[in-house]
């Protein structure tokens, strides 16, 4: 590959462009004055996005009088730094040449009968970009404005957006200026390309909720670049969700938001004794307060579909139990709008650019010797997950008891395991891992339901005071209190006899083999 790309991309109102553009800050940096074109861009694949399954994208733009074709590969996106191969070539016209791709095995792949005969316009952009060159001492950044439109037959979509360039420097530096401007205009890191919203918008996908990627670490990593890796595929799972919460208002977006923040929060627990204290202090806060905001609505999501959902249709003619459905609907649509302000807050787009600013400029190395941060990724994790099985297995001599808070930290205990395995399995053998996490997570499962109990408690106790509150529920407040019982006494009993089954899963957890043994 010719060149990598490394961009930054953030999202901007329409209103704000022009304070943008007025900024101090880019004034003082900007090179010569600002250049702007009118672009228009086609996009090509196959009616079935072959390319685009491949991680290539093929594009023809229109500059002027002028056509360059770009074709980019391995578009990598971590904690919303872009990172992609890509070439460019002058062509004649408005069709992609393929015999002008540089690269022998993009060109084979593109000129292969399945894809070469079958190319054919998927979308394309209609941008005005405003580009500047700024530069501070020898770091240099292209910043350009776009904004315009995505046109597919299926429908439109606005672009308004910034991508900050590196042309010289470190990554960082885009983080660095992004973070200063968004003190004075509101800026937020983008979640998809340009290529990836068109060919969505064309296959006419919503956004839907993504589950943590499987991570691949190399044996071969210093255990700091493990913790970097880790740190981003969190940042990613989460940014990953945020359009599903946001515009769909799906449940499973909300809880895999929940999951990427909890997997974040054990990550720093994890890597602690590369950290000195109090260095992450603002991202493990920035972390518990968004899963704050998000919590009501994924706690109502829970309590109707697992908590009221098996019961309800039992005691369809209950009066009190379709009062007790709509109090616990109303609730989660609370839970929801306090989530979508919270998504929609400055404090969350400076919690997203703190964070990814943090992974890349490593403020820790400063204060922790270089031989604890460059020790071999693999003696590193086995020292730690032997350390969390060790904790687990003396907390699991609660499994035979009614100690409910120690069942909980047992629960706890074994969910931060399982986010260590999970983030270590790829340096082990595979099937001992599977079969290790898989007994992890019938524990965790039986341990969740026993929980679920006590939190529904809480939340019946929470719905019947909003209820009480509220001035219709009043006529119906005994059948209500009577449909709340119905459902805590169907779930005790239902924990009762999954609780049955702790003992024999915790035998076979106890008799696997820890998969990092043969390390």
């Amino acid at each position: 590959m010719d060149n990598r790309e490394i961009e930054l991309k953030l999202r901007i109102a329409p209103e704000d462009v022009a304070r943008l553009q007025r900024h101090p800050l880019i004034r003082s940096l900007s090179v010569g004055r600002p250049v702007t074109q009118r672009l228009r861009s086609v996009y090509f694949d196959t009616p079935k996005l072959a390319l685009f399954s491949k991680d290539v994208t093929l594009r023809v733009r229109r500059i002027g009088r002028h056509h360059v074709q770009s074709v980019k590969t391995g578009a990598l996106r971590q904690a919303g730094l872009f990172s992609r191969g890509e070439l460019e070539n002058p062509v004649k016209g408005s069709a992609p040449e393929i015999d002008k791709i540089a690269d022998p095995a993009l060109r084979e792949l593109v000129a292969g009968p399945d894809i070469a005969a079958k190319l054919r316009p998927i979308f394309d952009t209609e941008i005005k970009r405003t580009r500047r060159r700024l530069t501070d001492g020898s770091d240099e950044i292209g910043l350009d404005i776009d904004v315009g439109v995505i046109r597919t037959a299926r429908g439109n979509a606005p672009i308004c957006e910034v991508e900050l360039e590196l042309k010289a420097g470190e990554p960082e530096r885009l983080f660095d200026l992004a973070r200063t401007l968004s003190r004075d205009v509101p800026l937020r890191l983008a979640t998809a390309s340009k290529a990836a919203r068109g060919f969505a918008l064309y296959a006419g996908e919503p956004p839907a909720p993504q589950r943590a990627v499987a991570l691949a670490l190399d044996k071969a990593m210093m255990a700091e670049q493990a913790m970097q890796s880790v740190v981003r595929a969190c940042l990613d799972h989460l940014i990953a969700n945020e359009s599903a919460v946001l515009d769909l208002q799906h449940a499973e977006g909300v809880h895999q938001m929940r999951v990427a923040l909890r997997r974040l929060r054990s990550a720093m627990s994890l890597f602690s004794p590369l950290l000195p204290e109090a260095a992450a202090d603002e991202l493990k806060l920035g972390a518990k307060w968004l899963a704050d905001e998000l919590a009501d609505a994924r706690n109502w999501d829970v309590f109707l579909s697992e908590v009221l959902g098996p019961v309800a249709p039992r005691f369809a003619e209950h009066p009190g139990m379709g009062d007790l459905e709509a109090a616990a609907e109303r609730a989660r649509s609370d839970g929801y709008r306090r989530a979508r302000v919270a998504l929609s807050s400055p404090q969350y787009a400076e919690f997203l650019l703190h964070a990814a600013a943090w992974v890349e400029k490593r403020p820790w190395r400063a204060m922790i010797p270089t031989e604890v941060l460059e020790q071999p990724i693999t003696e590193f994790a086995v020292a730690m997950l032997e350390r969390r099985h060790r904790k687990a297995l003396r907390l699991g001599r609660a499994i035979g008891g009614q100690d409910v808070e120690a069942l909980h930290r047992l629960r706890i205990q074994l969910k931060k395991l399982r986010y260590a395995s999970e983030f270590f399995r790829s340096l082990f053998g595979r099937k001992a891992a599977k079969s290790f996490i898989a007994h992890l997570a019938d524990l965790q499962t039986v341990l969740g339901t026993l929980n679920d109990v006590e939190v529904a408690r809480k939340l019946i106790a929470a719905l019947l005071k909003r209820s009480a509150e509220e001035a219709e529920g009043a006529p119906l407040a005994g059948e209500r209190q009577n449909a709340a019982g119905l459902v805590s006494g169907w779930h005790v009993h239902t924990a009762d006899r999954r609780a049955r089954r702790l003992g024999s899963l915790w035998r076979d957890f106890k008799d696997t083999d820890p998969f990092w043994v043969e390390a």
